[in-house]
C-alpha cells in the first residue's frame, strides 16, 4: 500500500464499520520541515478525538 492507494483503503476500512484513530499523510514531495511543524501544530491544538476517522495530508 502507498500513499496514492491509501484513501480507497482507509474509506474501505471505515465503511466496514471500523473506526481509527485518523491518518496523516506526508506528501513524498514537501519539505520535512514543513511536515514536522504541521505535525508539532496538530499536536497542539487537537485532541485525539477531532481526528477520529479522518485522513489528512501534511503540510496541511
Amino acid at each position: 500500500m502507498d500513499h496514492a492507494t491509501l484513501p480507497t483503503h482507509f474509506g474501505d476500512h471505515l465503511a466496514a464499520g471500523h473506526r481509527c484513530w485518523g491518518l496523516l499523510v506526508l506528501n513524498p514531495q514537501s519539505a520535512f520541515a514543513s511536515c514536522l511543524d504541521d505535525l508539532v501544530t496538530v499536536a497542539g491544538a487537537s485532541v485525539a478525538e477531532d481526528w477520529l476517522d479522518t485522513l489528512r495530508y501534511l503540510p496541511l
